[in-house]
């Protein structure tokens, strides 16, 4: 591992044994530097980027750079991902890069690599307000400004922008120079702690150091004999609805507007409590047209398909007029909002990713500030008119307010809002809180689950805001979901910490503990459950533990949850303090029979 320090200007080598980029960034938090003691914005606070074990430009799915980091906005350890920055982190000549301490001025760091060694540059930003506004110019500023500096080698960049020096929900952004596709870090406040612990707006990842993996022929050998396909066919039919659904005509998160269609999380929530003629009225009268549009550009080649810059059949990323569109940003920022419209939903997730934000944590502090105001809690000055009542949104003002709203936020002229739903309600009022949907942690953090209206996002487990739990639309018993979630969370923590993307997790998940045997002696089953273990000790010692949900929302949405799969019984219960205590119990329960099962097994 490649160890930046910036207070030295100097980088040193720290070898380690670890199983994976999950692992190595556990390590250096945990162990190395014991962040768990620290503010989230001490210099100590690492940004640990690492590749996962087998990286390389022949094995698909497998070269997303990971980023560990203690999170501003839960206060525990907490990771995120990109498409294939691990090939870049490769080329410094290492497969993970930490960065600590603090620049005195807003800087750059550039790694270059090659036979030589690794290069460390430092460049000190000045008079740089309007590309900090837009990471994409930003990183189309770079990409200019060093060509020199890799001399025709290839390089990547991961940008902060303005929404990180003013929140603690700053995404980082990448974009592939090849394909020209963005990608982001974008939950638990990753460009927060990069410009704020270390005052760095930019680290760019390149030069032409060989893959540490390099046995990739070998891997597809393995693939093919456990899938029994070809290593091509055996990811083309598993990530078929990542390129183009046949069935729907669409692709990619975004035709979950197409499938989820009366649960599609809307109205900051709201739709919870909506009759069930009132939210087919919502799906014929708004999402239905969206979806048929979405349609039509997929069969005009309007919406284009793109990798995220790996060699890879997936082809995920959807872009219309080089714009990416993704399920949870469209949702957060424009359904929750009450915006069905797809041109203007389209400019407000831009708007957002330009400054630099979490997505989907910006748009649900934001749909809650707009039912705060219809409700009388709270003023906006110098924001338009809006409502948040089903069918009575006049989408042009809304989407208006929602953009001022947003430039206001990283702009740092609405300081009550910088820190997320949480903490913004201890300067508003407390019951603002209670027309929230978030997971609160004991540190006093938050964080926003994805946009889905199911109760496995709100399970206590060891990482949050991520796919790491079950979040089938059934109902389960919650015994039955905290073991269902346990064993979700095993799968997704071994694919991240492999380095691999989920949306090739139906093939991955066969494999990962042949490849890791063959190639490492490390039986992977083992090793995950020991390394949930030492992130749930870190959380512990952070005192950043997921807590029973507090606001009424988020308990509301179990409840109706249980309403709309006809679990009277348990709706009732969930209505009340002993009924949802005895229902985490439960889940408690299913979570640690879980556990225990893996570890037998």
């Amino acid at each position: 591992m490649i160890v930046v320090d910036l207070n030295k200007k100097k980088i040193k080598e720290l070898r380690m044994s670890a199983s994976g980029a999950v692992d190595a960034g556990l390590k250096i938090h945990q162990d190395e530097y014991e962040t768990y003691s620290l503010d989230v914005y001490d210099p100590k606070n690492a940004l640990v980027f690492a590749a996962g074990p087998f990286a390389h430009p022949d094995v698909q799915g497998g070269n997303r750079g990971v980023v560990s980091f203690r999170s501003p906005l839960t206060g525990g350890f907490f990771v995120s991902s990109a498409g294939n920055l691990g090939h870049y982190i490769s080329l410094t000549g290492d497969t993970a890069v930490t960065i600590v301490g603090r620049a005195e001025k807003p800087s750059i760091v550039v790694l270059y690599g090659d036979k030589a060694g690794t290069t460390l540059r430092i460049f000190e930003l000045s008079e740089f307000d309007d590309l900090a506004g837009n990471v994409f110019a930003f990183d189309a500023f770079l990409r200019k400004e060093l060509g020199d500096v890799y001399n025709g080698a290839p390089f990547r960049a991961v940008i902060a922008g303005l929404a990180s020096a003013n929140t603690d929900y700053g995404a980082l952004v990448s974009v592939d120079p090849v394909m020209n596709t963005p990608d982001f870090f974008g939950r638990g406040g990753a460009g927060s702690v990069m410009v704020r612990a270390h005052n760095v707006y930019a680290v760019v990842f390149g030069g032409e150091a060989d893959p540490a993996f390099s046995e990739s022929d070998e891997f597809k050998k393995i693939v093919e004999k456990a899938t029994g396909k070809d290593f091509i066919q055996a990811i083309t039919e598993a990530t078929t609805k990542y390129r183009l659904s046949p069935k729907d005509g669409i692709g990619g998160t975004i035709l979950n507007w197409a499938h989820m269609k009366t649960v599609l999380p809307a109205y900051n929530w709201q739709m919870i409590y909506m009759s069930e003629k009132d939210r087919e009225r919502l799906w014929e009268e708004k999402i239905a047209p969206a979806v048929e549009r979405l349609r039509q550009m997929f069969k005009e080649g309007t919406m284009k398909s793109k990798t995220c810059g790996e060699k890879c059949a997936a082809v995920c990323k959807k872009i219309w007029d080089e714009r990416k569109l993704d399920y949870e940003p469209i949702t957060s920022l424009g359904a929750q909002m009450g915006i069905f419209d797809l041109e203007k939903v389209r400019e407000i997730v831009h708007l957002a990713d330009a400054l630099g934000f979490d997505a989907i944590e910006a748009g649900n502090v934001v749909s809650w500030v707009l039912e705060l105001r219809e409700r009388g809690i709270i003023t906006l000055e110098g924001v338009p008119e809006t409502s948040m009542r089903p069918f009575e949104v006049d989408e042009d003002k809304q989407a208006e307010a929602v953009k001022r709203i947003l430039l206001a936020i990283a702009r740092g002229d609405l300081p009550m809002l910088s820190g997320g739903i949480r903490r913004a309600a201890d300067q508003i009022k407390p019951e603002a809180r209670e027309f929230a949907v978030y997971i609160p942690f004991s540190s006093g953090g938050e964080i926003v689950p994805p946009q889905y209206w199911v109760p496995g996002f709100l399970v206590p487990l060891p990482l949050h805001g991520k796919f790491m739990t079950y979040y089938g639309s059934d109902w389960l018993e919650p015994y039955e979901l905290g073991k269902k979630s346990w064993e979700r969370f095993h799968a997704e923590l071994m694919i991240e910490n492999a380095g691999f993307c989920r949306f090739h997790r139906g093939w991955v998940e066969k494999v990962l503990p042949e490849v890791y045997k063959r190639f490492y002696n490390i039986g992977i089953d083992i090793e995950i459950e020991r390394l949930a273990t030492k992130i749930i000790q870190y959380q512990r010692a952070a005192n950043a533990e997921a807590q029973i949900p507090e606001s009424q929302r988020s308990r509301d949405l179990i409840a109706a949850f249980a309403r709309l799969h006809d679990q009277g019984e348990w709706a009732e219960k969930l209505q009340t303090e002993d009924g949802l205590q005895a229902y985490f119990l439960e889940v408690r329960r299913g979570i640690s029979n879980a556990k225990s099962t893996i570890l037998k097994g």
